[in-house]
């Protein structure tokens, strides 16, 4: 006798044994490890419903679906237990990129007004030399100018 597998009967999840060590071999051994695990959670659940008198129903799928009462209560816990929406990689490198702008922004400006600070200091320095290099036609150190910038100093400090 020919044995004829049915086409939609289900096998187990198999990674190839030719697959070398790489990203796509552990991916399928992920996927492999999580649908294990979910099928221990399935089992256990049935155990428990059976334990507890109550028979599983499953839809086509090989789900199992819940009562209306127990869909009540999982329905409610996941209202409780919200979960903050979760920052995507693009928003988070966007507001860091934000901030450095920002922080280059603030450095530009204070650039500027230091190098506007330093060109009035010059400015009056040179104002000042030339006021205090100021001769009389006969080679005499002009006094009324240097007593001024003597007073200014006096004054500001």
């Amino acid at each position: 006798m020919s044995t004829v597998q049915n086409p939609k009967e289900k096998r187990s999840f198999k990674v190839p044994q030719s697959l070398p060590e790489g990203v796509h071999r552990r991916k399928l051994e992920k996927i492999r490890n999580t649908l294990s695990h979910n099928a221990g959670i399935k089992k256990s659940y049935r155990k428990t419903l059976k334990q507890m008198g109550l028979e599983p129903i499953s839809n086509t799928h090989g789900q199992i679906k819940l009562s209306e009462h127990e869909n009540n209560q999982e329905s409610n816990s996941l209202e409780r237990t919200e979960r903050r929406p979760k920052v995507s990689k693009f928003n988070r490198e966007q507001h860091v990129a934000k901030e450095v702008q920002e922080s280059r922004e603030q450095a530009q400006k204070e650039r500027t007004r230091r190098e506007h600070e330093r060109k009035l200091k010059i400015e009056e320095r040179i104002r000042n030399r030339k006021k205090m290099t100021q001769y009389t036609r006969h080679g005499q150190p002009k006094l009324g100018k240097r007593v001024e910038l003597l007073l200014d100093k006096i004054k500001n400090q």
